[in-house]
């Protein structure tokens, strides 16, 4: 499969290209991870959280600049931070399919994509930054690629790397959040079709994966409450949040044919977020949707539980899906 992720605004030096802390910046808080590597598995070094308050981010957007830049910076001094590989915010994101001449060559794969960035982003292509994976599909042309291409301003990823290296730490890469969550959920090989749905507090992202790629994402701003102990578990947002998954389920399963291709249908749910183990939004899905509905394992793809067994209560570990897949992004077997 070949991909291209979402770099600064220059490559990486060769030297730099070495282990980095996986950072995920949300609405609700910071989350922060650092993999050791051994061969084939992985141990977890330094890890942790900060909560952001509310209006700090919102909706991808900083709007405290000042707040966040503080905390950072004590993130940095608590734990020795240096080189961070970084999320960015699926609502800031455009997601499009797209069919391109068949090549072997990643350069050329770039380069005609480009082209196709003016008719999917409204946005002009030269303050446009994007990340691809081929779909290696049973049903596309044989002279042709099926991509799917993630495309990101470049103003919000400058923004994001000015205040990270305001306080002294080195962005060596960025990644949509959708694509990084699926590199830690979804266990490699896996060519089924998996709903992915990560839930907080003020908003939930949905993304679909077919074959190892990101097919469809989407952020429901939807409130479900930071205590859920004060709002039950029959509360109007998460009924609203029950109901509009369930539409992207059944809209994705019931429109097979789009685009020539046959989508195919989703074999399981897979729930990450703390706010959705305290919600038992997997009984209430599974109800629903008729389907298995299962929290995630975000250890999938770096260890075995029989070697080793990460020291992290298992229902705050649904929150550090994203910042693992961006360590797990730099290796060029995921």
């Amino acid at each position: 499969m070949y991909s291209q992720k979402i770099l600064t605004h220059f490559p990486t030096p060769a030297f730099l290209e070495m282990t980095a802390v996986g950072l995920d910046v949300t609405d609700e808080a910071i989350y922060f991870v650092e993999l050791h590597r051994n061969k084939n598995t992985f141990t977890l070094g330094a890890f942790g959280e900060r909560a952001l308050p509310s209006g700090m981010v919102e909706g991808g957007r900083i709007n405290d600049v000042e707040g966040l830049t503080k905390i950072l910076r004590e993130l940095k001094n608590e734990y020795g931070l240096e080189y961070i590989r970084a999320s960015l915010p699926e609502e800031k994101t455009f997601l499009f399919r797209t069919e391109i001449p068949y090549t072997e060559d990643s350069k050329q794969i770039k380069s005609s994509l480009e082209f196709k960035l003016e008719e999917n982003v409204p946005i002009p292509p030269a303050e446009t930054i994007f990340e691809f994976d081929v779909i290696n599909s049973p049903y596309e042309r044989v002279d042709h690629l099926n991509v799917s291409v993630s495309a990101v301003p470049e103003k919000v990823i400058s923004k994001y790397a000015n205040v990270l290296r305001s306080v002294g730490l080195t962005p060596l890469s960025f990644e949509v959040e959708t694509w990084a969550i699926a590199k830690s959920v979804v266990r490699k090989g896996d060519q089924g079709t998996i709903m992915i749905v990560d839930v907080g507090a003020v908003k939930t992202v949905i993304c679909i994966v077919s074959m190892g790629v990101v097919r469809f994402s989407s952020t429901l701003s939807i409130e479900v409450g930071r205590d859920v102990s004060l709002i039950g578990r029959d509360s109007t947002g998460l009924l609203s949040l029950v109901s509009e998954i369930q539409r992207i389920h059944t809209y994705w399963n019931t429109h097979n044919d789009k685009g020539k291709e046959v989508n195919q249908k989703i074999n399981n749910v897979v729930l990450s977020g703390t706010t959705a183990l305290n919600l038992k939004l997997d009984q209430h899905l599974s109800r629903k949707l008729l389907a298995p509905v299962e929290f995630a394992n975000v250890w999938c793809n770096m260890c075995s539980f029989e070697e080793y067994i990460p020291p992290v209560d298992f229902s705050k570990s649904l929150d550090y899906a994203v910042a693992i897949g961006l360590v797990l992004s730099q290796y060029h077997d995921f």
